[in-house]
């Protein structure tokens, strides 16, 4: 079997994820690319289920999406590794 033209999900047991998995009826359906030397794109639109306060994504999507976006990064360089650890701060910003 050719793995090469398999999604990267695919080669790496992603199939059913939340975020980019092809075999998940409720994934977001982010499609990860390689645009440089060891980085990725993916393009999302958030929709209004995906909201923590009115008109602002929850907290816990953007760490996934950041979650997403480096375990990619390692899959597009061959690497099968997963998070030990993760740590997200979010930053209080002013209206001012």
């Amino acid at each position: 079997m050719n793995t090469d033209i398999l999604p990267v999900g695919t080669q790496n047991g992603h199939s059913r994820c939340l975020l980019c998995g092809h075999e998940n009826p409720l994934s977001l359906g982010l499609c990860f690319r390689p645009i440089d030397k060891g980085s990725i794109l993916a393009e999302f639109r958030p929709i209004p289920v995906l909201q923590g306060y009115d008109g602002v994504m929850h907290g816990g999507i953007v760490a996934a999406l950041l979650d997403a976006a480096m375990t990619h990064c390692l899959f597009h360089r061959g690497n099968p590794g997963n998070d030990r650890r993760f740590t997200c701060q979010v930053q209080e910003i002013s209206a001012d």
